[in-house]
């Protein structure tokens, strides 16, 4: 052997090098590749941050972050702005409502940040501080813009990339799974949306991704790896309550790794006591003043969460609202009506691909290291359980709304990630079913998130806008109207403050700006108000109004005329016997 060797050696050792040096360039050009859609995503990130509509949960969030809290900017608008049966209505322009998403001129940084705490703890105690300071100090240094508090978010989404490939790296020791799961994690349509959306949940996401980490380091011994792990887990609670499904997953990690005798199960304890004491101020808040969230509640039936389960398996992939855009009503999740679009067509395609690639992918995680299996089962299994037991045995719909998944979602790309990656590490080998499958699936992957991507970055609105999606139809029926006058009950001042900022974006491209007036109204309703003469050279319209209000105005003979249903947008006409003159 070793003399047929000396012979042919000569010949076969250009071969082997030259086969070396080939799955060396392919290598290369693959981790290049990878790294180019790393920065595509990110530079995703930054694009077109204040083009979309600002829908109401971001109006909220300007709120606090200006100190202003909800309840408190209502009461002052009904106390000094609303019209009532003894006063008259107090015209404003409607963007006189955007006041309240910035903070006073006056005021100092270290005012702001206080108040920005009191408004969240008073006011939106589910929501913990660390976002909204890091967005008031944003807004300190660049101004208040909605841009710079979307912003905010964005930096956090950044930060998530190198995260997830870290997390990559602890779990499989692989440069070539951690590369892959940063690209599939940058151009993932779910986390940009996320990323330029002014909440804290790009900043929850990088805070479960982190712990994460930190927990198994702290596991495998790292000095003083349990002090860091317990003080990431604090920060996590105060940037999100979501954090604590990440504790819960964490718990059935370290449980089904070393078991419950383990002193590493005594040491993960004492963190999360740690983390939780140093929470305990916040937990007193939140039991003060939460006062529930109505919505989530809302019962889907069986089918209806099969469906959103089925198309939300997508958005980590491709975002499927963005194919539909231009259709009439064609919101893919309405959680306030309960009512979704469900004619999807060839939808369901596309929905059936990215399902096969996730029961790929998990199929290749189950065939991996235990270890790996574990942790990434657990990190998506637990919190949607945890979310989706109590819909199916009570009614809700806790377990499709696309925030609360987030940890579910992490574990997805990291799973697809190491899918799709582990059978590309060797030599390319064209003849193997899984080394095609595994390519052609990156590449697809990919290619899916940059262009859906960059086709929902230039739509006005998207499925993450929920209640506010109509609002960019909204304010263009407004903008086409003669002179409109729109008229809403005070507590929806908010929703008004999301057509102004969508308004207020246009108006840069205008020579004249457009600004209509509105009147708000306390209940009940005082129909008689919309008849001062005054406002019948308007065109007048109701927006989402209460239902007093209808009633008040039909039974005094006014015609209501629906202009846009889902986006609640009524024509107001008046009884002509009463004013022949409207309308002329």
């Amino acid at each position: 052997m070793g003399e047929l060797f000396r012979e042919q050696g000569p010949r076969i050792q250009p071969v082997i090098k030259r086969l070396v040096t080939q799955d060396d360039r392919w290598k290369r050009w693959g981790m290049i590749a990878l790294a180019l859609a790393v920065v595509a995503g990110i530079m995703l990130r930054f694009v077109n941050l204040d083009g979309k509509v600002v829908w109401i949960d971001e109006v909220h969030s300007l709120m606090r972050v200006a100190g202003y809290g909800k309840e408190k900017v209502v009461e002052h608008l009904e106390a000094t702005l609303a019209a009532t049966e003894t006063r008259p209505a107090q015209l404003v322009n409607l963007s006189d409502l955007l006041q309240f998403q910035r903070p006073p001129e006056s005021q100092g940084l270290f005012a702001g940040l206080a108040a920005t705490v009191q408004a969240l703890a008073t006011d939106n105690p589910q929501h913990p501080p660390v976002y909204y300071l890091a967005a008031r100090l944003m807004v300190a240094l660049f101004g208040p813009a909605i841009a710079t508090v979307r912003g905010t978010a964005a930096l956090f989404g950044v930060a998530l990339i190198p995260a997830m490939g870290w997390l990559a790296w602890v779990l499989w020791r692989s440069p070539l799974i951690a590369m892959t799961t940063m690209a599939i994690a940058a151009v993932s349509p779910f986390q940009i949306a996320y990323a330029q959306e002014a909440r804290e949940y790009s900043a929850l996401a990088l805070m479960m991704v982190l712990t994460t980490g930190l927990l198994l380091r702290a596991m495998d011994g790292v000095r003083r790896g349990w002090w860091w792990y317990g003080g990431a887990i604090a920060v996590g609670l105060y940037t999100h309550l979501l954090m604590g499904y990440g504790i819960v997953a964490h718990g059935v990690m370290v449980l089904g790794l070393v078991g419950w005798r383990s002193p590493v199960t005594r040491k993960f304890a004492l963190a999360i006591i740690g983390a939780v004491v140093t929470f305990i101020p916040w937990i007193v808040t939140y039991l003060t003043y939460f006062k529930g969230i109505a919505w989530i509640g809302r019962d889907l039936g069986f089918l209806g969460l099969l469906r959103r389960w089925a198309v939300g398996w997508t958005l980590p992939m491709f975002d499927l609202q963005s194919l539909y855009h231009g259709v009439e009503y064609s919101r893919l999740f309405d959680v306030s009506a309960v009512e979704d679009f469900t004619n999807l067509g060839w939808g369901w395609g596309l929905i059936v691909l990215c399902g096969g690639l996730w029961g790929w992918s998990f199929w290749q995680l189950w065939r991996g290291p235990r270890r790996a299996t574990w942790v990434v089962a657990t990190l998506g299994l637990v919190p949607f359980l945890m979310l989706a037991i109590p819909d199916l045995l009570d009614g809700g719909q806790r377990s499709t709304v696309g925030r609360f998944l987030m940890p579910v979602v992490l574990a997805l790309q990291l799973a697809l990630a190491h899918g799709l990656a582990v059978n590309l590490r060797s030599r390319p080998n064209l003849r193997s079913k899984k080394f095609l499958v595994s390519y052609i699936g990156l590449v697809l992957v990919v290619m899916m998130g940059l262009s859906s991507s960059w086709l929902q970055l230039q739509l006005p609105t998207g499925w993450n806008k929920y209640s506010s999606y109509y609002d960019p139809a909204i304010a263009q029926i407004l903008m086409d109207s003669d002179n409109p006058l729109l008229i809403t009950g005070a507590e929806k001042s908010g929703r008004l403050m999301s057509i102004a900022h969508y308004v207020n974006g246009l108006n840069q491209d205008r020579e004249t700006p457009f600004d209509p007036q509105v009147l708000l109204v306390n209940k009940p309703a005082v129909p008689g108000l919309f008849a001062d003469p005054r406002y019948l050279v308007q065109t007048l319209y109701l927006y989402r109004p209460y239902g007093e209000m209808v009633d008040g105005l039909q039974a005094n003979n006014w015609t209501l005329e629906t202009v846009h249903g889902p986006g609640q947008l009524i024509r107001l006409i008046p009884p002509k016997h009463q004013f022949p003159e409207y309308g002329t």
